[in-house]
């Protein structure tokens, strides 16, 4: 984690949860969303209670429940964010505009369509 999001004290989370700000919350979603897989098969091992030791996993079914369960936290949130498939935590448009952002730009200019983030 530190070298993805290339900051001190997120991992293990655990611990360092209680430091957080909220750039650095929204930094571990967005490095978890990346990362994120499903288990899928595996085999179980009940020697002291070890449990599954899962072998095979899908990344893309794992990132859509993952996305499911983030947003319903995010929606409790104090001001309206969402995970988006793009792995970016975002501002929800206010309720009524949604369609404006989910429209195609009448554009062909890439600056327009998708704009640089600065920064």
């Amino acid at each position: 984690m530190l070298l993805s999001v290339r900051k001190k004290c997120l991992w293990p989370i655990h611990d360092e949860h209680g430091h957080y700000s909220e750039d650095d919350f929204f930094d571990v979603v967005e490095f978890l969303y990346q990362h994120v897989s499903k288990p899928i098969d595996g085999t179980f091992h009940g020697w002291n209670e070890c449990g599954m030791h899962w072998e095979t996993f899908n990344k893309a079914q794992g990132q859509v429940e993952y996305l499911k369960k983030v947003n319903a936290v995010l929606d409790h949130y104090a001001e309206p964010f969402e995970l988006a498939v793009s792995s970016e935590v975002l501002h929800k448009p206010e309720k009524g505009f949604e369609q404006i952002f989910d429209a195609d730009v009448p554009s062909n200019d890439s600056n327009v369509i998708s704009p640089r983030r600065l920064g």
